[in-house]
């Protein structure tokens, strides 16, 4: 009796483990397939680098587009390619959730001090809703360098120019 009792539940036990594995392989198809499908809002960031001697960076930048309650975070880079160097005006593509919303209100940029010419200008940031329309310019005019005034490597929280 003690025998087939083992053995009712190895067997139970191994069914059970190979309906765990396939019942997560069947979430795992389905989880993939809707973040996949999940809606999406794309954007475009241009950033524009002033014309001042050494305005350009080889430095790695970063931006936050805000909204009450909701911040998304990118590295601004096109690979195979010199962003941010002097006079330039650099797009990037981002496709960011549907729950951020259609508005912007705020953006934080910044740079990790990299490279060997890590200070950078910046003039300013647009960014347009690409399936709106809508475009907000967010003025800087300011250096972004540990050896320029006003000595920081980052705005935080910049306020569409009126």
């Amino acid at each position: 009796m003690f025998a087939l009792k083992s053995l009712v539940t190895r067997k139970t036990r191994s069914a059970l483990i190979l309906m765990g594995i396939v019942l997560s392989l069947i979430l795992l198809n389905t989880s993939s397939a809707s973040a996949a499908t999940s809606p999406t809002i794309r954007y475009n960031i241009l950033v524009k680098t002033g014309c001042l001697r050494n305005a350009g960076t080889d430095a790695r930048v970063y931006i936050n587009l805000k909204r009450p309650g909701y911040a998304v975070s990118r590295e601004l880079d096109n690979p195979h390619r010199n962003d941010f160097e002097i006079c330039s005006l650099d797009g990037f593509p981002m496709e960011i959730p549907a729950a951020f919303g259609d508005q912007v209100t705020s953006i934080d940029i910044w740079h990790n001090n990299s490279g060997s010419t890590p200070g950078w200008y910046l003039e300013w940031v647009e960014v347009q809703n690409q399936n709106t329309g809508q475009r907000w310019r967010f003025a800087a005019n300011r250096w972004l360098s540990v050896s320029d005034w006003p000595y920081s490597l980052s705005i935080l929280d910049m306020k569409p120019s009126p």
